[in-house]
């Protein structure tokens, strides 16, 4: 469908208009479309009276407004490929197209959500819409260990984060932390909490495959523990 404004005058409510018609919205749908939409829009000054309009692109090509999408969370994309359908995001080319133009940035400063990564773990990730949606995910060793990781580096310690799923050196799945001890892996544990005696106690062992950034931050804040005979003894 070709739209022919060379005999017409589109006023800023005719375009507000447009933005809903299915047939402009495909057209809007593609990169170089869009674009050159928001250049127009920001051109005839009329740019921040359409913030409230869905005509924004995501990475997978649907149409957000501005105070649904973050702006730039690229730093934290290779830690959350899992969840990356609960971080809506500023196409990376729309960023790109406008990125030396201080019209722009002007006009959109303050618009877009800003990535808060404690809110974001603890509202969207651990609410009671996704919670179980979320430690699903975790189930998958690649996953945990870079959730994890990104929890180490980014995020503050919640008691919630208790109840999360990890993974125990025998590559099973443990549904969370509170349950019994855990430990870092140790064979000599391993092999005490084999015998009949210790049987009815309940100790996990931290997989290894978890990074050495991640380590300190099981260790202060989870309760995970090097392994001793000691333990055993006092506790």
């Amino acid at each position: 469908k070709q739209l022919d404004c060379t005999d017409n005058i589109w006023t800023k409510d005719d375009l507000k208009d447009l933005c809903s018609d299915e047939d402009f919205r495909t057209w809007l749908s593609v990169q170089e479309n869009n674009d050159k939409f928001l250049k127009f829009l920001l051109d005839k000054g009329y740019l921040e009276d359409f913030i409230e309009e869905d005509i924004f692109l995501e990475e997978d090509g649907s149409l957000y407004t501005a105070d649904e999408l973050y702006y730039d969370v690229d730093e934290y994309l290779d830690d959350l490929q899992a969840f990356k359908d609960k971080i809506p995001v500023l196409s990376h080319n729309t960023r790109n197209f406008f990125s030396n133009n201080e019209q722009w940035a002007d006009v959109v400063d303050g618009e877009f959500k800003t990535f808060d990564s404690d809110k974001w773990v603890d509202d969207i990730l651990l609410s009671t819409q996704n919670i179980e949606e979320t430690k699903e995910r975790l189930k998958d060793i690649k996953t945990s260990i870079l959730f994890y990781k990104f929890l180490s580096g980014n995020v503050q310690y919640c008691d919630r984060y208790l109840s999360l799923p990890f993974f125990a050196d025998d590559d099973t799945v443990r549904e969370g932390f509170e349950d019994g001890f855990v430990f870092f892996s140790s064979e000599r544990g391993k092999l005490l909490f084999s015998e009949k005696w210790l049987s009815e106690v309940s100790a996990s062992f931290l997989s290894d495959k978890y990074l050495p950034e991640t380590i300190e931050y099981f260790r202060s804040n989870f309760g995970v523990r090097d392994f001793s005979d000691e333990i055993v003894v006092k506790d």
